[in-house]
């Protein structure tokens, strides 16, 4: 039988452990923002991913890649609650809101115009690194950091592929 200090004890452990959670969601997706606002975007580098169609789209259309990034993953998150439903999660909605939002401040705070390390390989390189980094922490907490992944997860779910082959795809 549990008792009322049990019972909060746990609530207070959950709290803590969630705390921690959104903090360690939050950091990887400061480094996906870093990555894409300081070596991919400067450096021209489009990758397979929203930032990527956002720095073309950008180039296209004159909108900051930030107003496009968030514009593309709302138009994915109504399409992973579509199809996915409830379980999609409300770490995808942040993760996918949060990318935007520190692509924007980036813009605002540290507008970078050319390559930081004068390397086009080598931008695209710490690119790599760092998404890879960002994406590890995010996939150790059960999150993901949207855009393309919320199609991969539409795609796992109708065809059984794993996520990690599906992001591939």
């Amino acid at each position: 039988m549990y008792d009322g200090r049990t019972v909060r004890g746990l609530q207070m452990k959950n709290f803590k452990n969630s705390v921690k959670e959104l903090i360690v969601i939050t950091f990887a997706m400061f480094l996906v923002a870093a990555s894409v606002h300081f070596f991919m975007i400067p450096a021209n580098i489009v990758s397979g991913s929203i930032s990527g169609l956002s720095l073309v789209l950008s180039q296209l259309t004159g909108l900051s890649i930030s107003i496009l990034t968030f514009i593309i993953n709302a138009i994915l998150l109504v399409i992973g609650f579509i199809f996915i439903g409830k379980e999609f999660g409300a770490k995808t909605v942040y993760t996918s809101m949060l990318l935007p939002v520190y692509l924007w401040i980036f813009e605002h705070v540290t507008p970078v115009e050319h390559s930081l390390t004068g390397e086009k390989a080598i931008d695209l390189v710490i690119y790599v690194l760092l998404i890879a980094l960002g994406q590890a922490i995010l996939f150790h907490v059960n999150a993901s950091s949207g855009g393309l992944d919320i199609v991969a997860k539409i795609a796992n779910k109708y065809t059984h592929i794993e996520i990690g082959k599906a992001l591939t795809i």
